[in-house]
C-alpha cells in the first residue's frame, strides 16, 4: 500500500502565495488573517493493491506449518507438511528384537572339562607347560531363527566393546598356574585371562570384526597351565568361556521380509485459515498430497497408503478414502552411510472417485494419513539384491497437502487496508463531495468492496445511508487456459451531499475492505503470484473555506 499524506489547509494556503498588491500607503495593521476561497479542490488519497500471494504471506506467521510459494507455470501454491523421524528399531518389532540381539550379543563355550583336555588327573610338575587350543564361532542361527523373515549372513561389527568372562565354577588357582588367551577376530593383539581371579573382564573398542555364516571366522582361545609341582586338576574341574559384544557399532548384511501392519499418522494441523483475514473461507480445486520419504536403510521398503482423513472443527473425522496407494516403492539406501529418497504423489486421479477435492468441502483444520511400510517378500526381485541395517540407520517421511489456489465455489478471499490524510474540515461548507476510486484488476475474480470511513480513533463512522456504499469490481478477462489475457480497468465513485456530508468531515481514515468469490470447479481460473487487484482513491470537493492564518504567515 502506498498514501499520499494531503492537507486542503496547505493547499489553500499555497494559492494565497501567488497574491500581491502594488497600493501604497496602506495600514496593515488592521488587515483581516482570514481568506475565504471557493470553487472545487481534486486531492489524491493514496492507492492500495495487492496480489493474492503478498496477502497470504502478510498474514502467515513464521512458526506456522504452511508456507505460500508458486509452480512453474505461476499459479499461487499452499503447503502444509509434517515431518516424521523414525529410527529403526521403531519401524518393526523385528528391527528392534535384531538390533537387540546384535548391539548384545553373546557366545559361549560348553563347558570345558579340564581332566579331560589334560589326559585325567594331572599335577604338573614345576616348570611344565601344556597348551590347548580351542575354537569358538559366531551362532548365526540364533540370529536367524525364523529364515522366512530374515537371512543374516555376514555382520561386520565396526567398534565394539568385548567383554570377556571366565567361570571356574570357584576353583581357586594359583596366580599364573592357568592363563587363557583369546584372540578376536580383527585384533591386533590377543587378550590374556588369569583364571585365578573367578571372574576376568577385558573391554577392547573401535574393534573391527567380521562375522561371515558361509565363512564363520573362530575365536581361537589357548589354555595354558604352567605347573609348579603341587597344584592338581581335579576330576570335576572345569571352566566356561563367555564373549559378548557390547555398545557394538555395526553393519548386518543380509535380507529381511519384514510385513508390518498400518501405521495411523498423528493428525497435523492445517492452520492457513485460523490465520488468514476474518471472513476468508478457501475451498480448494484439485488439492494433491506429497509423501516424501528418505531412508539411510539399506531395505528397499514398500510404501502402502490406505487413507486420508480430514477433520473439521466440532465434526467427526470426514472423507477416509480406502485404498489409495498400493505397492508404491520407496528404494532403500544402496551404500552404508548414503540416504536414499523418493516421491508419491496423490491427486485427484489416485482417489477412488477421481475427486480429491472432497477433502476441502468443509473449513478443514488437521489432516491425518494412514500407511505402512514393508520389506519386499521373499523371492521377489526387490528382494535378490544384499540389504542391510546400521544401527543408527533412520528413515524419515514428509507428508505435505499442496494446495493450488484454483480456488473452488464457496471460496472468499478477505482483505482490508486503511488510507490516512483525508482531511476536509477545514471547509466551512461543502455543497457536494465524491469520492473516486480508480481500480485495475488483473486477477480473475469478482471482489465486493465496501467503503467506510473512520474517525480521528479509527473508529467506524455509521453514515446516514450504508447502503451506498458496497460496489463490485468486474473479474479481469481471461484465456482458454485460465490464465489472465487482459485486466479490467473500472472506476467507481461515492457521493456525500445533505446531511451525509457531517459524516464525512468528521473522517480522518478511509478503509477499503474487498471480498473476493471463488471459481466453479470446471472454470479453469487460475491466481497466479503476478495477478494483482490496484485500487486508487481520490476525493474531489466543491464549497468554500476560510484560511485561518497570522500575521507572520507573510514574511517578506
Amino acid at each position: 500500500m502506498s498514501c499520499y499524506p494531503k492537507s486542503l489547509l496547505a493547499l489553500a494556503a499555497a494559492s494565497c502565495i501567488c497574491f500581491s498588491s502594488c497600493m501604497d500607503n496602506v495600514d496593515l495593521n488592521d488587515l483581516s488573517t482570514d481568506v475565504a476561497l471557493g470553487g472545487k479542490l481534486a486531492v489524491p488519497l493514496g492507492s492500495t493493491d495487492f496480489t493474492i500471494k503478498e496477502l497470504l504471506d502478510r498474514y502467515r506467521p513464521d512458526d506456522t506449518l504452511f508456507r505460500v510459494g508458486e509452480a512453474d507455470d505461476g499459479l499461487v501454491m499452499l503447503y502444509v507438511e509434517n515431518v516424521m523421524n523414525y529410527e529403526v528399531g521403531v519401524l518393526s518389532e523385528r528391527f528392534d528384537t535384531l538390533i537387540d540381539k546384535v548391539a548384545n550379543y553373546s557366545v559361549k563355550t560348553q563347558p570345558l572339562d579340564l581332566k579331560g583336555v589334560f589326559g585325567g588327573e594331572l599335577t604338573p610338575p614345576s616348570g611344565s607347560v601344556v597348551e590347548r587350543t580351542d575354537t569358538m564361532e559366531f551362532d548365526f542361527n540364533a540370529l536367524n531363527d525364523d529364515p522366512s523373515t530374515q537371512e543374516i549372513k555376514k555382520i561386520l561389527f565396526r567398534s565394539t566393546e568385548v567383554e570377556v568372562r571366565v567361570n571356574t565354577y570357584n576353583k581357586t588357582y594359583p596366580e599364573d598356574f592357568l592363563l587363557i588367551t583369546m584372540q578376536i577376530p580383527g585384533a591386533s593383539d590377543s587378550i590374556v585371562i588369569d583364571a585365578s581371579r573367578t571372574f576376568s573382564k577385558e573391554t577392547k573398542t573401535n574393534l573391527e570384526i567380521k562375522m561371515n555364516k558361509e565363512k564363520s571366522t573362530p575365536y581361537t582361545i589357548k589354555f595354558k597351565i604352567t605347573g609348579d609341582g603341587t597344584t592338581s586338576i581335579a576330576t570335576s574341574d572345569s571352566i566356561n568361556i563367555s564373549i559378548t559384544f557390547k555398545n557394538s557399532d555395526y553393519v548386518v548384511y543380509g535380507h529381511f521380509y519384514y510385513t508390518e501392519g498400518k501405521k495411523q499418522m498423528d493428525p497435523y494441523k492445517v492452520d492457513l485459515l485460523s490465520y488468514l483475514p476474518e471472513g476468508t473461507k478457501l475451498r480448494f480445486y484439485a488439492p494433491s498430497f506429497k509423501f516424501k520419504a528418505s531412508s539411510s536403510i539399506g531395505v528397499p521398503f514398500i510404501f502402502d497408503l490406505d487413507a486420508i482423513t480430514s477433520y473439521a472443527h466440532g465434526s467427526p473425522p470426514t472423507h477416509v478414502k480406502a485404498n489409495l496407494l498400493k505397492d508404491s516403492v520407496i528404494f532403500g539406501a544402496t551404500e552404508v552411510g548414503k540416504t536414499a529418497s523418493n516421491t508419491i504423489i496423490v491427486d485427484a486421479s489416485s482417489f477412488p472417485d477421481g475427486n480429491a477435492s472432497e477433502i476441502f468441502t468443509t473449513e478443514v483444520d488437521s489432516i491425518s494419513a494412514t500407511y505402512a511400510f514393508r520389506a519386499p517378500e521373499r523371492g521377489s526381485t526387490l528382494a535378490e539384491a544384499e540389504q542391510f541395517i546400521v544401527r543408527d540407520s533412520k528413515m524419515s517421511l514428509t507428508a505435505s497437502v499442496q494446495l493450488p489456489l484454483w480456488l473452488d465455489t464457496g471460496s472468499v478471499i478477505a482483505y482490508a487496508d486503511t488510507l490516512d490524510g483525508i482531511d476536509v474540515e477545514e471547509y466551512d461548507y461543502i455543497t457536494n463531495a465524491k469520492l473516486i476510486f480508480a481500480c485495475t484488476s488483473r486477477l480473475p475474480l469478482e471482489f465486493g468492496v465496501t467503503v467506510t470511513l473512520l474517525d480521528k480513533d479509527r473508529k467506524e463512522i455509521v453514515v446516514t445511508q450504508p447502503d451506498k456504499y458496497h460496489y463490485t469490481i468486474s473479474a479481469a478477462e481471461v484465456d482458454g487456459s485460465g490464465d489472465v489475457s487482459q485486466p479490467k480497468e473500472s472506476e467507481f465513485s461515492i457521493s456525500y451531499e445533505g446531511s451525509v456530508i457531517d459524516d464525512l468531515k468528521k473522517a480522518k481514515y478511509l478503509k477499503i475492505s474487498v471480498k473476493a468469490k471463488g471459481a466453479t470447479r470446471n472454470s479453469r481460473i487460475k491466481i497466479t503470484s503476478s495477478d494483482k487487484l490496484s485500487i486508487k482513491a481520490s476525493l474531489r470537493v466543491e464549497g468554500g473555506l476560510t484560511v485561518k492564518h497570522g500575521k507572520d504567515f507573510f514574511d517578506f
